[in-house]
């Protein structure tokens, strides 16, 4: 391995250093002398911990006088010690300056290494039924049983936070069993398991030297096997020891190798488990009555995971000026609060809540605080379904629309297709005023029906709220679901967003972010849109609420062809039909969605590509794609608070998406400590 594998095919000429030459089980095999004298036939540079360097140097000096060793190769060692001696600058100082190692020591880039390597090391030695990725549309009552040897409360903490307010896991209750339990724990543990749909048993298990064992305790091995002779199906996470699951009969039905137990290790196993995470991972060595030697089940990571920016190829530096940028406005008072989201690859690269729900400063903004989508309805709910419908084959987009709705057909509407009303090219004006709209939904829907032509569709675009009113009856009628239901059923659930939805209108709610309008009226819970209002709060143009974290997991799924959770929720033709900028004269209309425009002011700012996607909301919301990079950004804020006439938003949009832009250092791939393409980290 060493002089094949790791010189000559890998090209590694760095140190070779031997893990402890004091265990028991090598020196019962070897001995000192034969134990040195063949870790250097295997290639190594530096002998770590002989019991004995005497009679370690005199074996090895006889190797070499017999010839049984080759003095090249010793050399070779020699000046490869060397060479990393000088470096360092160990010939010239000794010791290391404590004032410099904070800028050494515990860098992003080390962070990322760490993180890498724990999950490309994940080992997934059974899964049956195919019990992993737990992820939507299944939901998950998930009990986990931390098994420790350890008195320490806090084991696996960062496992279990990791797990938490995943989509699929709607609850995650987690008990403790000590290295010695009581019987009466065991008893409840074991009871408990019965009211959940899968159980979760994290093991950390030290490999302690001379111990004389490296399996589970009696007491954890019986549990175990108690745990698994009842019906509710267990997942098996082992840290830092492999052979753990050693003898368990029945096995649990899913068993997951982790080789590390440290913060790393555990964020990727939990991650492996929900789906953010892949499991490339092949065992070292055989386990007994567990698995040969090379196992391992390789599982895609199928779903965003947080991770930091330089784990995809961003640099954290620069994207931290979206911070900046967003402080700077709350003291301008742009807005008194936001959300920002950046997802690049198969990583959220920043999530971070600013500010306040308004300007008295009692309430901060969280990552999970929901927001009014305003216009971002159009594109997240309205145009989503036409999508869903086009794609099973239920919505021409050139058909007209009085095939679906006859009554549309008014006053000389009669040839307006689907087409011209995702592209804003249909001839309807832009919104109703109050007097037009009526008492009820639908007064205003057959007002809209009634509404006369103000231009020949098709000949330009202008931009309506009309057109996705009418997409709002299209998607009703075809689908024979309301439009509600069918957001929520065909959309929400399947892509795991469970903080997204419609309100009714006229309701409060405290964890909605507030907005005001013109009048001074406040709304918590209740649409901005006043059109929104009359339709009860659910519209296709205005009235869906959401977070950042779920918007997200539906920018997730745009920028991997259409896949999320393991499953085609949009095929990638059709994404890119509907993002594709029309042929419709001066617009940079897609097909309900914006794209960004040639020159000029753009939302999306001047770095966001050509081929880049979008939408902005009223209510101080955008969300942009860049599908050259992999790369989404995701902003919420309340910039209508306390009134709407603010338009320091309009500036604020493009510095943020040229920020996040300008943070990308490469392909999105981990950069790593040591020279690498672009900026080094270190």
């Amino acid at each position: 391995l060493t002089h094949d594998l790791l010189r000559d095919d890998l090209g590694f000429d760095g140190l070779v250093v031997t893990d402890a030459l004091n265990m028991k089980a090598v020196m019962r095999t070897f001995g000192v002398g034969e134990a040195a004298v063949r870790v250097l036939e295997s290639g190594a540079d530096l002998l770590l911990m002989s019991t004995n360097p005497h009679a370690a140097h005199k074996a090895i000096r006889t190797a070499v006088t017999n010839g049984r060793l080759d003095t090249t190769e010793i050399d070779n060692s020699v000046q490869r010690l060397l060479a990393a001696k000088q470096r360092l600058g160990l010939h010239k100082t000794r010791q290391v300056s404590i004032d410099t190692t904070r800028h050494r020591v515990d860098r992003r880039s080390h962070d990322v290494l760490a993180r890498t390597v724990a999950r490309e090391s994940l080992t997934l030695l059974s899964n049956e039924d195919d019990l992993l990725p737990l992820t939507p549309p299944e939901q998950y009552d998930a009990l986990v049983v931390t098994l420790s040897d350890s008195e320490y409360p806090g084991t696996g903490r960062t496992f279990i936070n990791t797990l938490r307010g995943r989509p699929a896991l709607e609850t995650v209750d987690t008990r403790r069993l000590a290295p010695r339990p009581a019987p009466t724990d065991v008893n409840n543990h074991l009871a408990a398991a019965s009211d959940y749909d899968v159980a979760i048993v994290p093991s950390f298990l030290r490999v302690r030297a001379w111990s004389g064992s490296i399996g589970l305790s009696d007491n954890h091995h019986d549990f175990l096997e108690a745990l698994g002779a009842q019906e509710v199906p267990v997942v098996f996470a082992a840290f830092g020891n492999p052979y753990a699951p050693s003898g368990l009969d029945p096995a649990p039905e899913a068993l997951l190798a982790a080789y590390g137990s440290g913060d790393a290790s555990q964020r990727a196993a939990a991650q492996a488990l929900v789906g953010t995470a892949g499991t490339p991972g092949r065992l070292p060595v055989t386990i007994p009555e567990v698995a040969e030697k090379g196992a391992g089940t390789s599982l895609p990571s199928v779903a965003p995971r947080e991770g930091p920016p330089e784990s995809v190829g961003m640099d954290g530096q620069q994207l931290a000026r979206v911070d900046t940028l967003l402080q700077s406005a709350m003291l301008d008072e742009a807005f008194p609060g936001a959300t920002v989201a950046v997802g690049r690859g198969d990583v959220v690269a920043k999530l971070d809540g600013h500010g306040y729900f308004t300007y008295d400063e009692k309430k901060p903004v969280t990552t999970d605080a929901r927001y009014d989508l305003a216009s971002l309805t159009k594109v997240v709910a309205t145009t989503t379904a036409a999508m869903l419908l086009y794609e099973q084959g239920d919505l021409e987009l050139d058909a007209a629309v009085a095939r679906y709705l006859p009554d549309f057909a008014q006053n000389g509407k009669e040839a307006v297709t689907v087409r011209q009303l995702l592209a804003h090219s249909s001839g309807l004006k832009p919104y109703l005023d109050r007097d037009e709209r009526g008492p009820s939904r639908g007064t205003l829907l057959n007002t809209v029906m009634a509404q006369p032509l103000t231009y020949t569709p098709g000949t330009k675009s202008e931009y309506s709220g009309l057109n996705m009113l009418t997409l709002l009856r299209v998607v009703e009628t075809v689908s024979d679901q309301s439009f509600r239901t069918f957001c929520r059923t065909r959309i929400f659930e399947p892509l795991g967003m469970h903080d997204t939805g419609f309100y009714e209108a006229g309701n409060t709610y405290d964890w909605v972010v507030p907005t005001t309008d013109t009048t001074g009226t406040h709304f918590q819970g209740t649409v901005h849109d006043p059109m929104a209002r009359n339709m009860g709060g659910v519209s296709g143009n205005a009235g869906l609420f959401s977070t950042a974290p779920d918007l997200t997991r539906f920018g997730y799924m745009l920028t991997h062809d259409g896949r999320i959770d393991g499953r085609q929720f949009l095929d990638p033709e059709t994404i890119e039909l509907f993002t594709t900028q029309t042929d419709v004269p001066n617009s940079t209309r897609a097909l309900g969605w914006d794209t960004k425009s040639p020159e000029g002011y753009s939302s999306a700012g001047d770095e966001f590509s050509a081929l880049s996607f979008g939408h902005t909301g009223y209510t101080g919301t955008s969300f942009w794609v860049d599908p050259t990079e992999d790369l989404f950004l995701v902003l919420l804020t309340n910039r209508v608070y306390p009134d709407d006439t603010d338009e320091q938003i309009t500036q604020v949009r493009p510095r943020a998406a040229d920020i996040v832009h300008r943070a990308i250092e490469g392909p999105s791939r981990p950069l790593l400590p040591g020279p690498s393409p672009g900026k080094s980290l270190d």
